[in-house]
């Protein structure tokens, strides 16, 4: 099954953050928990956190790269 990770509501304000980096790349094995890279909004940096557990089939973003609340920035084959 494919899972989608999205950026989540970051605060009350928050509209989009910015991939700062990932530490994952395509292929890899990953666990839910696991932090997978790290994003920064403008109030705040935070890890991204994989909610599932897989293989990343994709990386929708790459550093430096905006992306909207809600909007899928990885993809996760369980």
């Amino acid at each position: 099954m494919r899972y989608e990770l999205k950026v989540p509501q970051q605060g009350e304000t928050t509209e989009y953050v910015t991939i700062t980096g990932w530490s994952v790349a395509v292929g890899d094995t990953v666990k839910e928990g696991q932090e997978i890279g790290e994003m920064e909004s403008a109030k705040a940096t935070s890890p991204i956190e994989c909610l599932f557990n897989g293989m990343v089939v994709e990386l929708c973003k790459a550093e430096g790269d905006e992306a909207d609340v809600g909007e899928t920035i990885a993809v996760i084959e369980g």
